[in-house]
């Protein structure tokens, strides 16, 4: 589990740290990072993954252009192509910090020919082409004082798809680290991220086999009290998760409706990343009645200590602050935190509250937006 995490030049954090606990709550305005932090401490979780920085830039509907030094300047702080982007942290792990370096490099350019197979392109069959590679690449190093060491790195390949068309992909390699210590997963779910009906149901499915379907009812209970029974349905190849609310039939789970959706996405993240992951939601409170946030977040503490897993949220709503500030409360101090990101002076800064603290700001009608 994550104590603290320190961002240097990622997109609006200049050099930001926070402390994390079990359950973390980022708080703020609008376009303060509340998302960027999310993201950079999902790239740092997944410091073995080369892409991970591209899939943040699809989450926000923006995909990689063939000029990798704009793309990559777009994540760094003042859009410096040139700036090394450092994220540390510090946990439970006990052997000091681990840091993430990730900086723009020239590589070596090249063309070559290719023989991609068959595919239909603009009503056309692609066609062999060339592939020109970029003359830079994302270099990733991640250094740990207990050892562990990775290294990698991601460049853009624009291949000729026809005579007028090109296509823009991209290519990485990997040097893994030799420990043989199973690296937890981390789950970011994106304020815009989509249902998968094949996913949720591989993980119902996951869940089901490890006798952990109660946990997961349980949690769901908070928006459907009627529901009896989840599992995965199979027809014709598709596989779909389906739900005993006791109708004369199953319902299909993605007709259950938007706040359905987004506890069993979170219930069932939770379990895939179990035993040290961590599960990052961003504006947690989308889709979900305000009468429903303390139960939520109730549901949520108890996902983290079944599981093993740690969740760092954000939002804009002093509801889900207030409703999150009434589950801790009653389950106890050590579990929570929350962090206000505020901007000082052109920089953004953390204000750190615990349980004692929030409740004190709130009982006294301060703002801790």
């Amino acid at each position: 589990m994550y104590t603290e995490f320190n961002v240097k030049n990622y997109k609006s954090l200049r050099d930001l740290s926070v402390a994390l606990s079990p359950t973390t709550l980022i708080l703020g305005r609008n376009n303060v990072g509340k998302t960027s932090l999310l993201e950079a401490v999902w790239i740092h979780f997944g410091y073995d993954i080369s892409d991970l920085w591209v899939r943040t830039h699809s989450f926000r509907g923006h995909e990689i252009t063939r000029n990798l030094q704009e793309f990559f300047g777009q994540m760094v702080n003042r859009f410096d192509p040139q700036s090394q982007i450092e994220l540390s942290a510090k946990g439970d792990w006990g052997h000091g910090s681990r840091t993430l370096y990730m900086k723009l490099e020239p590589r070596e350019q090249f063309e070559t020919n290719i023989e991609p197979p068959p595919t239909e392109t603009m009503g056309k069959q692609r066609t062999t082409g060339i592939a020109k590679e970029s003359a830079y690449q994302v270099a990733l190093e991640y250094l740990a004082e207990d050892g562990l060491r990775s290294k990698a790195s991601t460049w853009v390949v624009e291949e000729q798809l026809s005579p007028t068309v090109f296509g823009v992909a991209l290519r990485s390699t990997r040097i893994p680290h030799q420990s043989s210590i199973r690296r937890p997963i981390g789950i970011f779910q994106a304020s815009r991220t989509p249902y998968v009906e094949r996913e949720s149901a591989d993980r119902v499915s996951a869940i089901a086999t490890e006798k952990q379907t109660k946990v997961l009812l349980d949690f769901l209970r908070v928006v459907e009290p009627r529901i009896q029974d989840i599992r995965t349905h199979t027809e014709e190849g598709k596989q779909y998760p389906e739900v005993d609310i006791g109708e004369p039939t199953l319902v299909p789970a993605a007709l259950m409706g938007g706040g359905f959706i987004k506890l069993l996405d979170i219930g069932t993240a939770a379990h895939y990343s179990r035993r040290g992951g961590i599960v990052l939601i961003d504006e947690i409170e989308n889709g979900l009645h305000h009468q429903t946030l303390p139960q939520v977040w109730k549901g949520i503490g108890a996902l983290g200590k079944a599981f093993g897993v740690q969740f760092i949220a954000t939002t804009h709503s002093l509801e889900c602050v207030s409703a999150a500030y009434q589950a801790f409360s009653e389950e106890g101090a050590d579990g929570f935190l929350l962090q206000r990101l505020q901007r000082r002076d052109g920089r953004v800064e953390s204000v750190k509250f615990d349980i004692a603290t929030l409740g004190a700001a709130l009982d006294a009608g301060l703002e801790v937006r």
